[in-house]
């Protein structure tokens, strides 16, 4: 397979990390290579990783996405994983130990904006298909394939108009209790939350879900699992991108019952989530399994379909690596509990890319923006010029560091003024001692800091970094 030359980076930044304590921390990575790693719980609450190995050429590092499911109607699951953002539409399937089995290509070559898996039995012919979906950038195109990667009872179709470019997320499940695995498809990127059921030919279902806030445009990450031994699996949804981090269960029926609602990784994450099902702990009943997608920390938690937290779970990857976690679940030893099965995720950029590091402040929100590597590594309120005397907008550079500064005209004198950093003569960015009012105009035209943030601020810039200041 060829994909487009990555370099294997681990960019090393000041990052939000909000996966579990809500708090600052001061270093972070972006990038990894797509090792697919198995976990299983040795003891109570404790995992332990059973197995390795990469999924794509090491030098790849746009992530992944993966599913578990027996392909081959011998009782034993196969490992299935779609190459990530960057990547050709590269599908691979795996034996549990790693070893390489089939792959092909899901959609055209040119398709680089990565590929979501699902695996299920969705033709009832007692062995799983492979069902696929792009990622954000690409259009809303579902394709299903037998475990060969030929093409299995129908070309695609289209989950939405088939110009909306936002990505889809996928997965299975019998939600109508006829035997056969529905086709799960949730909104990408930029539309309402939105989530449809589709037969293996791409014949809609007359329920669909808009579980979240209309104007949360996230997206949606969906699976499937059966909470109470039922004759139906039921429907797991939760905030895929931004937001909180809101879960969500609902029965498949006209009602749209709601079995459970709750948060998950603490109130502060806003990273998004990525969602599995399975019995975890062995009572015949399917558990909610998440990952971080984001902005934070690779953990897997586990909680019962009510919201109860019943296992403190693990992280599947260095703690500083904030791309996210895809994950499957599935069976890989013989006891009665089910396994996890992760790949690295691989975030887009949330900023500029053609220079290493910048801010933005942005007049109409009185808020600054930071940047490193094209990605958003802190956020704070400020304070600008007031209307007789703006801030003036334009894409500028940092001329000079001054530690300390006296500031004095008409109506102030502000000696002692710490972290200043010049923009253009006579307009700085520096520390306010003399006020707390931030989030509101206040100044002649500089841009107020807070002390802590503009100490950050000023260690974190060098001269010569660009200053975007824009309405």
């Amino acid at each position: 397979m060829k994909f487009r030359r990555q370099i294997l980076l681990y960019l090393s930044v000041a990052a939000l990390t909000w996966a579990s304590t809500g708090q600052f921390s001061v270093a972070a990575t972006y990038v990894r290579a797509p090792e697919v790693r198995f976990f299983v719980e040795s003891t109570a609450g404790s995992w332990k990783q059973n197995n390795s190995f990469y999924a794509y050429d090491q030098s790849f590092t746009g992530g992944g996405s993966v599913a578990m499911a027996d392909l081959g109607k011998d009782g034993v699951g196969e490992i299935v994983t779609g190459a990530g953002l960057g990547g050709e539409p590269h599908v691979r399937t795996f034996r549990l130990d790693g070893s390489f089995i089939h792959q092909f290509y899901a959609y055209d070559k040119a398709m680089t904006a990565g590929v979501n898996v699902a695996a299920g039995d969705v033709d009832g012919d007692g062995a799983a298909e492979i069902v696929t979906g792009p990622k954000e950038g690409g259009g809303p195109h579902i394709r299903v394939f037998d475990g060969t990667g030929r093409v299995d009872q129908t070309v695609g179709f289209f989950a939405f108009d088939q110009n909306y470019k936002g990505g889809v997320n996928v997965a299975t499940g019998d939600v109508d209790g006829d035997g056969k695995a529905e086709i799960i498809v949730g909104s990408g990127i930029g539309m309402e939350p939105t989530v449809k059921i589709f037969s293996v030919r791409g014949a809609a279902k007359s329920i669909e879900y808009h579980p979240f806030a209309a104007d949360n445009n996230g997206g949606v990450s969906v699976a499937a699992g059966n909470v109470d031994n039922d004759a139906a699996d039921e429907i797991f949804m939760a905030v895929h991108q931004n937001g909180e981090a809101w879960v969500k269960v609902y029965d498949y029926n006209v009602d749209k019952t709601i079995v459970g609602e709750f948060k998950v990784f603490g109130e502060g994450h806003r990273g998004g989530v990525n969602i599995a099902a399975g019995d975890m702990d062995g009572d015949g009943k399917a558990e909610v399994v998440v990952g971080v997608q984001g902005k934070g920390g690779p953990q897997v938690k586990i909680y019962e379909a009510n919201g109860k937290d019943i296992n403190p779970g693990f992280f599947a990857y260095e703690e500083d690596f904030h791309s996210g976690v895809n994950l499957a679940v599935g069976k890989i030893n013989k006891d009665s509990k089910a396994d996890v099965i992760t790949i690295p995720g691989k975030l887009k950029p949330d900023g500029r890319t053609d220079v290493d590091k910048y801010v933005r402040v942005d007049l109409s929100e009185q808020r600054m923006y930071a940047y490193e590597q094209g990605y958003l590594v802190k956020s704070f309120l400020i304070s600008s010029g007031l209307p007789a005397t703006p801030t003036p907008p334009g894409e500028y550079h940092i001329q000079r560091k001054i530690y300390s500064h006296l500031y004095s005209g008409p109506g102030y004198y502000l000696p002692n003024t710490l972290y200043n950093l010049q923009f253009r003569p006579h307009y700085y960015l520096h520390g306010a001692y003399w006020h707390n009012n931030f989030g509101h105009p206040m100044s002649h035209g500089c841009v107020n800091i807070s002390y802590a943030n503009a100490e950050w601020l000023y260690n974190w810039m060098d001269e010569g970094d660009l200053a975007v200041i824009e309405y």
